[in-house]
């Protein structure tokens, strides 16, 4: 056949939207990484600071050894581990 057949038409273009999605996947990491930052500074502008030892991320804060060593075990098993290997 002179042409592409359909089914290689969208292979094709399933490859080139997963090869687009690749080169953005800093752009998802940073918004992660926003989210749970605003996440924090919101917490402590509008938390009574007499309460927030009791808090979840009061809890984080009296512990960040804990809470490093968690995101560090976590790493692997999200993926990040590929990067790594880049």
């Amino acid at each position: 056949m002179a042409g592409v057949s359909n089914g290689n038409a969208l292979k094709d273009w399933s490859i080139r939207l997963s090869k687009w999605f690749w080169g953005k996947r800093s752009f998802g990491w940073i918004a992660v990484a926003l989210n749970i930052l605003l996440g924090v500074i919101v917490t402590l502008l509008f938390t009574d600071p007499s309460t927030l030892p009791r808090l979840p991320i009061g809890r984080a804060f009296q512990n960040p050894l804990i809470i490093v060593i968690i995101f560090i075990g976590r790493t692997p098993l999200t993926g990040g581990w590929v990067m790594v290997e880049r």
